[in-house]
């Protein structure tokens, strides 16, 4: 149970303060007790040092009120403090005045406070300020960005500049990025959360402790939780076309408005089952967003499509020519069939695509149409905290997320349905539980353990065939940019914290551990892919003499066209896949990983409260990252002969072989050396609690990229897995049967 104790700066919140006489001299063993507001037992308890000094961590992040009693002293209590997620609040010196513990005075806490209890720079976004801003798709992940230090980078929100993959995302602790490709990790989480799914959000840019790991910057997300009080609310937000103006090129290319009709609907509610002891969260939102999006094809002109070739010869007169009778040649008829799926010439709307104009109708032009661009989404959330005793306190979360939606973007919708035939089809399970156990006052224990099953499926409808044609003069009808592909990432947390306090000192230590399985199925390749074109020396492929005065971008758009009509090849390839270690290529099996990794961090750290002013934090951590492992075996590597080394080994004509634990020939070698220090301090030069000043130092070890890094290295560019077998300068038509 020893272990990288910061898991207090990941999720919870921790509680601070001196208590004092009217001298200034410190109260010692003054007994600390904290309520919910509104409760009437207590969630914890804590006596003062020598110093005077009290701290209460591992706290759900809420609105609580604090007593403070010591024998000679009125009893005093606070108020309305707000604990905010992943952060230290400090009521500062709480005055006690001499008379009876039975004479109490009542105080409340200031709605905001200055950080002057450790280094860290983080700023928490509370539910009530997400809900006053105006997010239209309510997403809570999108307000990162307005926090200091955080800027939307070249392409990818980045935290001080930072690379992209060097943030750590947790929701209860638990960690929801795609853990898979990592180079989006604060513009996509995998599930997609809504606004009242999240009790708050705690953004630590910089001097973190050393408890928390896997990040040089922290976000910090959690659930919401119920009090003793019922607390419930209901939304229906919508957005549609009705006022909405055309985009002038839709005018231009008469199409009538893109239909659009956004619909959020959905409730939460929250309270007690057993008041004080029993508490319950559970929240259910539909997103329905249906509208349309503009897209624009490439379709051939009238002549076009009979083989009749425009183009502007000598002095910019207009030529025609025949390129089938030309050559002697007729339509293929599997391009015919192909054709027979291109929209009409009639259709032709617009020439921002083709090499067609407004004065001269040539070979190709635009057709744009509105397709549907569909997404349709389900959360819901459920939460249990249960209060044994202010020693015992445990809560659970589970999180659901599904989505669908359709794929109308550039990477993926290349053909002419109106109903894109790609989409992704995806459910987001989450689990976290916690047990906070405080056997006395000075210590504090916190178990945490959680699952993030994350997938990202494309699944298509579109018929494939046997083999696949692309290259055309026209955009293809079969929508080949996206072909079937699974993938999931399970990521699990377990975490053990403890924290002690002894006079000037809270120390924290604890274990973090992270694992991550990836498995994935994609079918990109598989299947015979032909180029039209023509190889050199093909007798029928056109020449500047076949079509007097013709330009040499001319000429090459002619003999694509040529080449399109007549269905001719010029390259074909194929992706051949292995099944297993002992199965060689085999025709049509998909390239199938099972990546897994772990890391396993500890950590030791000491919060010294020097003195009221000055509070200085040094700490350790060690992470071991495990060797990413393919569980099948499906991995190579050179072998280096005994006594060369391995750059000479690279120079020559070296054997690949199998490599991982499957056969004994690890990737690389261990990393034993992740020693992470982090040294901070906090001063107040006033005393008072409204100025703080911080510095830090620090050392991280993230996960930058480490799955594609070496799946890019050890397996896509190594052949003997994968291999793809190209057929150059053909001259077969693809009617003929290829």
């Amino acid at each position: 149970m020893l272990a990288v104790a910061a898991a207090w700066a990941q999720d919870s919140a921790t509680l601070t303060g001196t208590a004092m006489d009217s001298s200034g001299a410190s109260v010692a063993g003054a007994k600390i007790l904290l309520y919910f507001d509104d409760g009437a037992e207590p969630l914890a308890r804590a006596f003062s040092g020598e110093n005077g000094v009290f701290l209460l961590p591992g706290l759900r992040p809420g609105t609580y009120r604090l007593t403070v009693e010591a024998g000679g002293f009125q009893k005093k209590t606070v108020r309305g403090i707000r604990l905010e997620t992943g952060t230290e609040r400090s009521v500062g010196a709480l005055t006690l005045a001499v008379g009876s513990v039975t004479e109490s005075v009542e105080v409340t806490a200031p709605a905001s406070a200055v950080q002057t209890g450790n280094a860290e720079v983080a700023n928490t976004v509370s539910n009530e300020q997400i809900r006053r801003l105006p997010v239209l798709d309510r997403s809570p992940i999108s307000l990162i960005r307005t926090q200091a230090g955080v800027t939307l980078g070249r392409g990818a929100t980045t935290v001080n500049g930072m690379r992209v993959s060097f943030t750590n995302v947790t929701l209860d602790g638990v960690n929801i990025q795609d853990n898979t490709v990592r180079n989006s990790t604060l513009d996509f989480l995998p599930n997609l959360l809504l606004l009242d799914q999240v009790a708050e959000m705690t953004v630590a840019t910089s001097n973190t402790g050393s408890a928390a790991g896997l990040g040089a910057a922290q976000v910090t997300l959690t659930t919401p939780s119920g009090g003793n009080a019922f607390h419930g609310s209901a939304i229906w937000y919508n957005r549609n076309n009705a006022y909405a103006a055309n985009p002038w090129f839709n005018n231009r290319d008469r199409l009538g408005r893109a239909f659009l009709n956004q619909n959020q609907a959905g409730g939460s509610l929250g309270g007690a089952i057993v008041p004080n002891r029993l508490f319950f969260y559970a929240n259910y939102e539909a997103f329905l967003l249906r509208q349309q999006t503009s897209v624009n094809r490439t379709i051939l002109t009238g002549t076009a499509r009979q083989g009749d070739f425009v183009y502007r010869g000598a002095g910019g007169a207009v030529q025609q020519v025949n390129l089938l009778r030309l050559r002697g040649l007729a339509i293929d008829p599997f391009v015919r069939g192909v054709l027979d799926r291109v929209p009409g010439p009639e259709n032709i709307n617009n020439f921002r695509v083709g090499d067609s104009s407004d004065t001269l109708v040539r070979n190709t032009g635009g057709y744009s149409f509105l397709a549907q661009n569909n997404r349709t989404r389900y959360n819901a959330t459920g939460k249990l905290d249960y209060v044994h005793s202010e020693r015992n306190h445990i809560s659970g979360s589970y999180l659901w997320n599904s989505d669908l939606l359709d794929r109308v973007d550039g990477n993926t919708h290349n053909d002419y349905s109106r109903v894109p035939k790609t989409r992704n089809d995806n459910q987001t399970n989450f689990t976290a539980v916690t047990w906070r156990w405080n056997p006395r006052p000075s210590v504090t224990n916190e178990l945490r353990g959680g699952f993030n099953f994350a997938p990202v499926n494309f699944v298509t409808t579109e018929d494939l065939g046997t083999f696949l044609v692309g290259g055309y003069t026209f955009s293809n009808p079969v929508n080949q940019l996206m072909l079937p592909e699974t993938r999931m990432t399970r990521t699990f947390n377990y975490q053990d914290n403890l924290s002690w306090t002894r006079g000037r000192h809270t120390v924290s230590l604890g274990f973090q551990g992270q694992s991550v399985n990836t498995i994935s199925r994609a079918d990109n390749g598989i299947r015979p892919n032909w180029t039209i074109g023509f190889a050199p020396g093909n007798p029928m492929a056109l020449s500047a003499a076949d079509l007097p005065g013709i330009g040499q971008a001319d000429l090459a758009a002619a003999n694509t066209l040529l080449a399109t009509l007549g269905g001719f090849v010029v390259t074909g390839t194929q992706k051949f896949n292995a099944e297993d270690s002992r199965s060689g290529f085999t025709q049509g099996t998909p390239r199938k990983v099972d990546y897994r990794y772990h890391n396993w961090a500890g950590y030791l750290q000491d919060q010294w409260r020097v003195n009221r002013r000055l509070t200085l934090q040094m700490g350790l951590r060690y992470e071991y990252w495990t060797r990413l492992e393919e569980r099948n075996g499906l991995s190579l590597l050179p072998v280096i002969p005994a006594g060369q080394s391995p750059i000479d080994t690279l120079l020559t004509n070296s054997t690949l072989d199998f490599a991982g634990s499957m056969a004994g020939r690890p990737w690389y070698n261990k990393d034993l050396n992740n020693f992470a220090p982090n040294f901070g301090f906090a001063f107040d030069p006033t005393g008072k609690g409204k100025t703080s000043i911080r510095g830090g130092y620090s050392v991280h070890f993230v996960n930058d990229q480490l799955l594609v890094a070496l799946d890019n290295n050890v397996i896509s560019t190594n052949d003997g897995l994968q291999q793809t077998v190209m057929l150059r300068n053909q001259t077969a038509r693809v009617g003929s049967g290829l």
